[in-house]
């Protein structure tokens, strides 16, 4: 199991909070847990982040004190007692701004229970592109429709997210082209369709080559052909 960074103490956070707004996280290896703890709901108040199993947050100041969690890698299981002990409580990665009157600044001790995974599956579509430093750039467009060309619903969550930025989706309203990158020649160009846009930001000050991947899947039809996990390549420059 990947491990990397400790607590920082929740007694000694206030005196940094403003210094690490502007911190750049080292570039980390793939396949990883991480997290990041704050003192209060909707991601807001001290913070913390962490790469380590916590068996008691007591030690860093932080139990009973966790109100909202964000899951950046890795698949987490949470304690109410400390040494993973009493109720528990499991999260994938994303965001959760609200835990609920069972677990908010109820946690007493959490682990890593499956790492995020370094290996891009072999029948994954493989894509890259390359974007402006600082920037958030719209990476893809994904919808569906029907041969009728009434739009289906399509998700996307994120299976191994970047380790030098930061990957959002957005339900958008647009315009079908007359070709897309992976889907060829679309029947239905020119309608308008409600669809998810993918989009990626660089970390703040860094170039280079960054990747993530996430998973498309048309909630309307199982056997739509591009349903499955794509995995991008950016290079920041």
């Amino acid at each position: 199991m990947y491990r990397a960074k400790f607590l920082t103490p929740l007694f000694v956070v206030a005196a940094i909070i403003v210094a690490s707004s502007t911190m750049h996280a080292a570039p980390q290896p793939r396949g990883q847990c991480e997290l990041v703890i704050y003192a209060e709901p909707g991601m807001k108040g001290l913070t913390a982040p962490t790469s380590e199993d916590q068996p008691r947050l007591a030690d860093s100041g932080w139990e009973n004190a966790i109100a909202s969690i964000e899951i950046k890698a890795g698949t987490w299981e949470f304690f109410a007692d400390v040494n993973y002990a009493g109720s528990t409580m499991r999260l994938s990665p994303g965001s959760y701004g609200k835990l609920g009157v069972d677990w908010s600044k109820k946690i007493g001790s959490f682990r890593c229970i499956s790492p995020a995974s370094a290996v891009v599956p072999p029948n994954a579509k493989v894509l890259s592109m390359t974007v402006a430093p600082g920037v958030a750039t719209t990476i893809a467009r994904h919808w569906a429709a029907s041969k009728e060309c009434q739009t289906q619903r399509v998700t996307i969550k994120i299976t191994a997210p970047p380790a030098n930025g930061t990957v959002t989706t957005s339900s958008e309203r647009f315009v079908v082209p007359t070709s897309a990158t992976l889907g060829g020649p679309q029947p239905c160009a020119g309608q308008s369709v409600q669809g998810v846009v993918v989009h990626y930001q660089p970390g703040p000050g860094f170039s280079g080559q960054d990747s993530f991947r996430y998973l498309r899947i048309n909630e309307d039809n199982a056997a739509d052909r591009l349903n499955g996990e794509i995995a991008y390549t950016i290079s920041v420059r």
